[in-house]
């Protein structure tokens, strides 16, 4: 996920799970983060990392999706494009 960032402030931006996505938070994933910030020092095009934690499963399932959408920047950033992620989680058994 990408954001253009001013040069002189610190920039943060929530990061969302769409409702678009096939995967069930709390069954397929767990994520905590709802938040990224981004340092004064970032150049454009500045990235972030999240963690997720993909769960086992009892049942065979095809591959799920978990798409992490980038918004509402503060410090007069613009979210530039692409502002999603897809994750796509295939069976992990238990």
């Amino acid at each position: 996920m990408w954001t253009q960032l001013p040069l002189s402030a610190l920039v943060t931006a929530n990061v969302a799970i769409s409702e678009f996505s096939t995967a069930t938070q709390g069954t397929d994933f767990t994520y905590a983060l709802t938040q990224v910030t981004f340092p004064v020092e970032a150049a454009n095009n500045a990235s972030q990392n999240v963690t997720v934690n993909v769960l086992p499963d009892t049942l065979f399932e095809p591959a799920e999706r978990v798409i992490f959408t980038l918004t509402n920047p503060t410090g007069g950033a613009v979210i530039g494009r692409p502002n999603q992620h897809v994750l796509t989680i295939n069976t992990v058994r238990a």
